[in-house]
């Protein structure tokens, strides 16, 4: 089971890395208190979770009911986030980030590459998002690996005989920008 469900409400963390600093957001239950929204939010809950306990259920209604959750939860996803101290927007780093010490730059300069690239520290709390590398040694080797694991995604799209070609041209252009992200952090080592 997922440590996350378990215990009470995770802040995500966010970091700024102009300023090598981690910082934990409210949560859209609590950013909808002080707006005194929460009630709305609080009866919809309440509303979904009869509708979907009552022996005759109403998928219509529910839905509704999950669309207007849906709409909330979007708008406070959207708000840009800032550092409180230099102004610049943050990024959502996931629960699991454990921000390096703030004078360990080439530990900032390693997650930032990580983050860029697509990896960041978003689980469920039941799997680890694997080792940070320590040194450039091994971030190099990290990094030829991620682009390793891309290519090979790249190809097996290629590959497939889809139903959609729409969604087989997505799928190609997003496995393709991840590698140019790598590309892009690997010729900035050199």
């Amino acid at each position: 089971m997922c440590r996350y469900a378990r215990s009470g409400p995770y802040k995500p963390h966010y970091a700024c890395f102009a300023c090598r600093k981690s910082f934990k957001q409210p949560l859209v239950s609590d950013r909808m208190e002080v707006r005194g929204m929460s009630f709305e939010h609080g009866e919809l809950c309440r509303e979904l979770h009869f509708a979907r306990t009552r022996s005759l259920r109403d998928p219509e209604r529910e839905q509704a009911i999950e669309a207007r959750l849906d709409v909330i939860e979007a708008r406070h996803r959207e708000v840009e986030r800032r550092c409180p101290e230099c102004r610049e927007p943050m990024v959502d780093m996931g629960l699991d980030f454990r921000p390096p010490k703030m004078n360990d730059v080439k530990a900032w300069r390693i997650i930032e590459g990580r983050h860029r690239i697509g990896h960041a520290f978003h689980t469920c709390g039941c799997n680890e998002t694997g080792p940070v590398p320590r040194t450039l040694v091994d971030y190099r080797a990290y990094l030829e690996e991620r682009r390793r694991g891309y290519a090979d995604e790249l190809r097996a799209v290629q590959q497939e005989e889809e139903d959609d070609p729409e969604q087989r041209i997505r799928r190609s252009q997003y496995w393709s920008e991840r590698i140019e992200a790598v590309e892009a952090v690997l010729s900035e080592l050199d």
